[in-house]
């Protein structure tokens, strides 16, 4: 047989045993792929169980706008500590008519990052309003829940 041929038959047989290797062994590697639900929470015990779960009398509502920093750490944080809210985007239609009426009805000016409730999200915990989301913020809803 021809050199060239003897060399390209070798070629022939070591793509097929890569080939061959690699469908037998995909579900295995497909099975080792690693899943978001899969990982486990790696936090402290400490801080599980020092989560807070709202009681039943306080209400966090949320108005924002989904896509800022701040809205988003906002809702990283509600979720992270397992603690339910109501969310208002800013772009349903009565956004700002139930914004007004949160205002009007908790009070004049916001805690938090802003007095003027110039910064999403604008987060009411019970009889309190907080313009903006940063680490102060969140240590004062945490106590809020925790009392």
């Amino acid at each position: 047989m021809n050199n060239k041929i003897i060399k390209f038959l070798i070629v022939i047989i070591i793509v097929l045993i890569i080939v061959i290797g690699f469908l037998l062994l995909f579900p295995y590697i497909n099975n080792q792929e690693v899943k978001k639900e899969d990982v486990l929470d790696t936090k402290p015990i400490e801080q599980i169980q020092d989560t807070p779960t709202p009681k039943p009398s306080i209400k966090i509502i949320m108005f924002h706008n989904g896509t800022g920093p701040m809205c988003l750490d906002a809702i990283d944080f509600f979720v992270e500590s397992s603690i339910q809210y109501q969310e208002y985007l800013d772009t349903e239609i009565d956004f700002q008519e139930k914004l007004a009426q949160y205002k009007e009805n908790h009070m004049a000016n916001s805690e938090g990052v802003s007095p003027s409730f110039s910064y999403y999200p604008i987060i009411f915990v019970g009889d309190r309003a907080f313009s903006g989301f940063n680490e102060d913020v969140r240590n004062e809803i945490l106590i809020i829940l925790n009392n």
